[in-house]
């Protein structure tokens, strides 16, 4: 075991072994009707919240 590796995480084994099982769940089914709304609130609604969001900030601190 190299130095400075706690075994006491590890097990007592080494290299450690983080595989994981394959997801059950590797695919997402949407319609064209959800996808246009996806599309609409990533594109749309969250960059114009963050330029609200950055806007305001900057005229807060402008005004102190």
């Amino acid at each position: 075991m190299p130095a400075g590796v706690p075994h006491f995480l590890a097990d007592g084994q080494y290299p450690i072994d983080t595989s994981r099982p394959a997801p059950l769940d590797t695919q997402i089914n949407l319609d064209l009707r959800q996808l246009d709304g996806l599309r609409i609130v990533l594109l749309g609604v969250i960059p114009g919240l963050l330029l609200i969001w950055g806007g305001w900030i900057l005229l807060s601190r402008r005004r102190r």
